[in-house]
């Protein structure tokens, strides 16, 4: 049985990793001159797949402990 929490759980672990994403690509954006904001859109894939990873990986456990 799903509890309400975990999808509070996985909005904000995607919410977190888009903002990281957003806030790497321009950082590398900005140091890196001959970067485009190409790598913007890059990370801010990876970095929701991980979030959706964990979140995964903290409801298996939290089904294992009931």
């Amino acid at each position: 049985m799903r509890m309400p929490s975990d999808n509070s759980l996985k909005y904000g672990l995607v919410t977190v990793a888009i903002g990281i994403g957003i806030f790497m690509g321009l950082m590398l954006e900005k140091n890196v001159p001959e970067v485009g904001g190409e790598f913007m859109f890059a990370f801010i894939p990876i970095f929701v797949g991980v979030a959706l990873l964990i979140s995964a990986f903290v409801e298996r456990r939290r089904e294992k402990k009931q």
